[in-house]
Order: C-alpha cells, then sequence, then structure tokens
C-alpha cells in the first residue's frame, strides 16, 4: 500500500546504464558536494542523489548529472525551467 509502490517494475523510465558505477563517478566529479547548496555528502548521512539536468532519464551524459542532496533534489521538483538553467552549466567537463 506504499504510495510509491508500482507494481514491482523496476528500473521503469531508467537505462540500466544508470548505475552505482556512474553515479559514484558523477559524486566524485562534483567532489562529493551537493552542487546547489555545498553541502558534503558526509554531512548528509546517505548518498547523494544524482539529478537529470534535463529531466530525461535517458540522458545518461554526464554534463546531464550533477550531484545534490536530498533536500535540493527535492526543490527541482518544481520551477524546471528555473532548475535547468541554473545546474545546465555546473558539471560540465
Amino acid at each position: 500500500n506504499h504510495p510509491h509502490w508500482r507494481g514491482g517494475i523496476s528500473r521503469k523510465g531508467y537505462t540500466f546504464e544508470f548505475n552505482k558505477e556512474l553515479k559514484e563517478l558523477i559524486r566524485k566529479r562534483d567532489n562529493f558536494k551537493c552542487q546547489i547548496c555545498g553541502c558534503p555528502q558526509e554531512e548528509c548521512f546517505e548518498l547523494l542523489n544524482v539529478h537529470h539536468i534535463d529531466y530525461d532519464k535517458n540522458n545518461i551524459n554526464p554534463n546531464n548529472l550533477v550531484s545534490l542532496c536530498r533536500s535540493c533534489h527535492a526543490k527541482t521538483n518544481h520551477k524546471r525551467d528555473y532548475w535547468i538553467k541554473k545546474l545546465e552549466n555546473k558539471c560540465l567537463l
């Protein structure tokens, strides 16, 4: 009865290449800090989330991925155009 339960469908919407290894590479590239507030991963008490800047779950180009703490990641669910513009230059390699 959990609101996030989707009938056992796993990885829906994400490519299998969007995996632990890729996420860890993005966190390392971002120095294990949230790219919005600057909070270090060790102060978050959990792994940083890896966010798709353009909101396209199939676009796993590293320039489209950015590390965010849970709090900042939740903020990106609203005003998407604002966050795309704010984050699109954060992770250019």
